[in-house]
This record gives structure tokens, sequence and C-alpha cells, in this order.
């Protein structure tokens, strides 16, 4: 069953990267800042309430972060990402970045659009 509250927009997935005409400004700044470092990257938008349950990415084979910066958040939204015992707020034109691998999840009570710009990150 498809969740019209939470749309991603691939940017980079599989090394390749996607929707080059309609994100070019974006795209050039994804390869100015992170380089060859990216594993992928994607818009992550979320229209209503949501809540994802605590759960880990579980690719070992593959050693990276997660970088959240918030484009769109409204600020009455009180939504976060919590990571082990630990509660990230979003806050427009601020980021943070986890271990993935770290269990985690989203709780967004609010039904304020919120837009996310989500990048894992190599590391070597």
């Amino acid at each position: 069953m498809r969740d019209n509250r939470y749309t991603c927009i691939e940017l980079y997935k599989h090394k390749k990267w996607k929707n080059n005409n309609s994100f070019k400004n974006t795209i050039k700044e994804l390869k100015n800042v992170f380089g060859e470092n990216i594993g992928q990257a994607f818009f992550s938008i979320m229209r209503g309430s949501k809540f994802i349950a605590p759960h880990k990415d579980n690719d070992s084979k593959i050693n990276y972060i997660r970088y959240h910066y918030s484009i769109i958040v409204h600020e009455n939204e009180n939504g976060y990402l919590k990571v082990k015992n630990k509660k990230h707020y979003w806050k427009t034109n601020e980021y943070f970045y986890f271990d993935p691998k770290e269990i985690h999840s989203v709780f967004k009570p609010k039904t304020y659009k919120r837009v996310l710009l989500i990048v894992d990150v190599l590391m070597h």
C-alpha cells in the first residue's frame, strides 16, 4: 500500500545521478561538497503526521554516515529523528548526521510539510 504522506525524489543511487535536468544546481553542490563520497542522495518529503518505527540499516559492507539537511520545516513543527535515545529536531537550514546502523525512528506529529535533503556519505 502506498503512503501518500511520504515521497522520495532520488538524486543519486546505485552510482548514477537521477533527475539531472530538474535539480542541476543541487546536484552540482552535492558534487562540490561530497565529491565521490556519496552512497545515495534524495529529497525526503513528508506531508502530514508520520511515524517510522525503530529500525537500523543492515548493510555492514559499507561504512557511511547519514546527513539530514532541513530545507523546509514549519516553525511550529516538533518532529524529530530519534537515534538510540537522542532526539534530533529538524529546523530549517540546519543539519545533523548520524550512523544509520544504529537504531533510529521518525516521529512527526504535526501535519506541516517537511522537506529534507538526505545524503549517505561514504567514510573511507
